[in-house]
């Protein structure tokens, strides 16, 4: 199977993140991949024809075997290698020469505020900011002879929704440009940290339309996702959620084949009518018992989608290419089958 691989090799972190969706599993090195386990993921899924590898945790990043996976799967043919990671171990200029030269080709950091104070109280640990802050001088000089893709995941809690405008300049001025705005529910609501920090849908969606207004007037990409998609108006036009991004999940005793949206999820009945339920992420079941249910209203025919995108078209010119390309994708996805995970036990 050709689909990307999404490669979970360690339980292991270096923050305590309070909107972590696999909190109760971190730190565990029992359930830890193997060195085998993963090399031999790699041989089959290149051998399968897929060419694109992700490495989560945890945090990959301090995985001390992160940079002979990485130069393993560039040997075997995988051309597009990226790392979701709180960007902590980056401020190593070693490591960080050590993991581009082996292979790595995408970085998505993890920054949630503009101040020490609020990013380094979300991820519960001190230092995290100024870490990152090391990481990007790092990364900014390395890429003057490398080339890799430098990106930045902002996950709209309760405590930072107010201020995401903030975060967004914040990350042009450390040189990151390219952004991913991403709410923090997923569908795990499993302690009382993440049950905190998720707020509900009515108190952040201005915040994220007043951010991504803003990030429309700039140069760079930029998307909104997680959020259910009748509830963002015109600025529907950025949702990354048009796309379907199945992958091949692979954890230490089996392995998921679907959307990694999707995969805590657990759907609720109200989104069923919804002519892009087989695209948005929907309304989840989790959420309503803690939240209830919000003024949803279901998209009842196409026409309504295509009239947004013609309103953002009007409203958000700088933006005009980055909207067609995701009205492309929704035209060409929009009669997808609903998503569907396969879980495999090992």
């Amino acid at each position: 199977m050709s689909w990307p691989l999404l490669l979970n090799t360690t339980t292991f972190c270096n923050a305590k993140c309070k909107f972590c969706i696999v909190y109760d599993k971190l730190n565990r090195p029992e359930l830890n991949m193997s060195d085998e386990q993963v090399y031999e993921t790699l041989r089959q899924s290149r051998a399968g024809g897929s060419t694109e590898v992700g490495y989560s945790g945890g945090e990959p990043s301090i995985d001390p075997r992160i940079v002979d996976f990485v130069r393993y799967a560039k040997q075997l043919g995988f051309t597009h290698q990226s790392m979701n990671t709180n960007g902590i171990k980056f401020k190593q200029k070693k490591f960080c020469e050590d993991i581009i030269d082996a292979g790595l080709t995408s970085i998505d950091i993890s920054i949630h505020g503009h101040t020490d104070e609020l990013h380094d109280g979300l991820v519960v640990k001190r230092g995290a900011l100024a870490a990152i802050r090391e990481a990007c001088v790092n990364l900014r000089e390395l890429g003057r002879t490398r080339r890799f893709h430098l990106s930045a995941t902002i996950v709209i809690a309760r405590d930072n929704h107010q201020h995401l405008r903030d975060i967004c300049v914040f990350l042009d001025s450390i040189g990151i440009t390219h952004k991913r705005l991403k709410y923090a529910y997923e569908g795990n609501m499993s302690h009382d940290m993440i049950i905190d920090q998720v707020a509900p849908y009515q108190e952040v969606v201005p915040s994220i339309q007043d951010a991504l207004s803003y990030l429309a007037t700039q140069k760079w990409g930029f998307c909104i996702t997680h959020i259910p998609m009748c509830l963002l108006g015109e600025h529907v036009a950025f949702s990354q959620d048009f796309e379907r991004r199945n992958a091949v999940m692979m954890f230490d005793n089996h392995k998921v084949y679907g959307d990694p949206g999707h995969y805590f999820r657990k759907d609720a009945d109200t989104c069923s009518q919804c002519v892009v339920s087989n695209l948005c992420t929907r309304l989840d079941g989790g959420y309503e018992q803690f939240h209830g249910r919000p003024a949803l209203v279901p998209f009842t025919d196409h026409e309504q989608i295509e009239a947004l995108f013609t309103s953002a078209l009007a409203h958000f010119p700088r933006a005009a290419e980055s909207i067609r390309r995701t009205l492309d994708l929704y035209r060409r996805n929009r009669n997808v089958e609903q998503p569907r995970k396969q879980v495999v036990k090992l």
